[in-house]
């Protein structure tokens, strides 16, 4: 099995959680390859996603049959094969070891699966995934347009006398996997399949509209700013703007220009990536993390998010105030054992134990204080999430005083009704013989009344008489310690409202 401390060395798991981690490890797949060895080929089915645990792979774009483009190197902790996070999609690159390599892959859909079941894992290592893809982009765009300012074999394809292989123009240009177009005199003049796929128009269209037409009205301005400042050389880093498509869909996209010769002429060449479906993902996790606050703040239950370590409240809900009676100055900030709320801290202890190893507690029956001194009965759940850069813990709590003190006196009555039966049948079974006992003694001690072995005898039956009466006059269960730590039934304090003492009885002051 693969350790969770393995896995945060990987850039987009460094903070996942240990139940993220742990539902993600039984997915996971160890794979192995030597110097050379191809991991997936460029235009092959995406359907892993892979992290490099030890080696160096090189990823590679073929531009033709003979021109391999490198688009960089994968080091220890990378990731790549992003394109199987979308169902359908193909490798855009080949996968090639520089060295013997050691992979840790996941089934594309099984990743998504997992960062939408788990809302504040998903949205960490998706956020990470957005960063590290936009990086790249940055980079990619700075060596991709260097090569095409720099390359006098792409010169001359912009100035129309350009004598190499078609193959390699379609490559670049017609084949590549990403948005590229030409702009002169204000107008479209190339328009790449990509571009067009993703736009929804055709290379006709596009070549009789302005840029800007296609630009989102409410981020014209913004692009128009932002194309100028690349232009000039003034900023660097790709911008991110929407284009409304032929069928008025909004896509994201992110884009590049730069300035360039074209036919002799001055003229721009752009390329952009459509980032719409990680827009879309960002917006969905977006909408999850409200509605978590949505049910964080209205559940009846209990919800707390507190330091794994120290239990320093950081946030609580309405009901856990209402509940306790405490305000929220009095509780965040403050540790659980400071507020004195766990009637017995080791319990708390125990659970952190348990979250260190599992990283999830469920169900624990606890006994907390309220700020009035009264003790209730919850029952306590709790996962460990990442809240910032801290390790935390989100616990849920419902009160269950009702239930089990419901379940005691249920429990007391089945007690009861038993010691009842069993005191009943004792006391039928114990005064039979009893009563014969009383008319032998009457019969001999009228005959010797001073005999002390007859009035002894006699005490010790009313004693007897005495414990049925009050077996048959029990109202509560009660016990009391016995011989070697045991238990047993306090007929005394189970009858003392039922019964009197024979000395009470004036009736039995004279026996039977």
């Amino acid at each position: 099995m693969i350790a969770f401390d393995e896995l945060r060395k990987i850039l987009v798991l460094a903070d996942a959680g240990n139940v993220m981690l742990g539902r993600m490890v039984p997915l996971l797949q160890m794979r192995v390859f030597g110097e050379r060895d191809i991991i997936f080929r460029q235009g092959e089915d995406a359907e892993l996603f892979y992290m490099l645990k030890e080696g160096k792979v090189l990823l590679e774009v073929d531009a033709s049959e003979s021109i391999s483009i490198s688009l960089g190197a994968m080091k220890t902790g990378f990731s790549f094969g992003w394109s199987s996070l979308f169902p359908g999609s193909n490798y855009t690159a080949s996968a090639v070891c520089v060295e013997p390599t050691e992979v840790i892959a996941i089934a594309g859909k099984d990743l998504v699966r997992l960062m939408d079941e788990d809302h504040d894992n998903g949205y960490g290592i998706m956020w990470k995934i957005v960063a590290i893809l936009r990086r790249r982009l940055g980079r990619r765009t700075g060596q991709f347009l260097r090569a095409i300012e720099q390359h006098p074999d792409i010169q001359k394809i912009f100035q129309s006398d350009f004598e190499g292989p078609p193959e390699f123009f379609a490559n670049i240009f017609l084949n590549s996997p990403i948005g590229i177009f030409i702009i002169q005199d204000g107008q479209f003049v190339f328009a790449n399949p990509e571009f067009c796929r993703i736009s929804g128009y055709s290379e006709a269209e596009l070549l009789r509209m302005k840029p800007l037409e296609i630009v989102q009205e409410d981020d014209k301005e913004k692009v128009r700013s932002s194309a100028l400042e690349m232009l000039k050389g003034k900023m660097n880093i790709p911008y991110e703007h929407r284009i409304l498509t032929k069928e008025d869909d909004a896509k994201w996209i992110i884009e590049t220009v730069i300035p360039i010769n074209y036919e002799g002429r001055r003229a721009v060449l752009g390329y952009f990536m459509d980032n719409t479906n990680c827009v879309h993902a960002h917006e969905a996790l977006s909408i999850s993390e409200d509605k978590f606050q949505k049910a964080f703040r209205s559940s009846p239950d209990w919800f707390v998010i507190s330091t794994l370590e120290g239990g320093f409240y950081i946030d609580v809900n309405e009901a856990f105030l209402w509940a306790t009676g405490y305000t929220k100055e009095e509780i965040l900030g403050k540790s659980a054992v400071e507020v004195g709320i766990w009637v017995d801290p080791r319990k708390r202890s125990e659970m952190v134990k348990i979250l260190r190893e599992k990283g999830i507690v469920r169900n624990l029956e606890v006994e907390f204080r309220m700020k009035s001194g009264e003790v209730r009965q919850m029952l306590w759940s709790a996962e460990v999430i990442d809240y910032g850069d801290e390790k935390c813990l989100i616990a849920a709590t419902r009160d269950i005083t009702d239930r089990v003190r419901a379940q005691k006196e249920q429990l007391g009555r089945e007690k009861l009704e038993g010691v009842l039966e069993i005191a009943g049948a004792t006391c039928h079974e114990i005064n039979q013989p009893l009563q014969y006992m009383y008319l032998v003694l009457n019969e001999a001690m009228k005959e010797d009344p001073d005999n002390k072995n007859l009035m002894e005898i006699k005490k010790q039956c009313d004693r007897i008489k005495e414990i049925t009466h009050r077996m048959e006059s029990i109202t509560v269960c009660e016990s009391t310690e016995y011989v070697g730590g045991q238990k047993m039934v306090d007929i005394y304090q189970s009858a003392k409202n039922g019964v009197c003492s024979l000395a009470d009885r004036p009736e039995e002051k004279e026996g039977v």
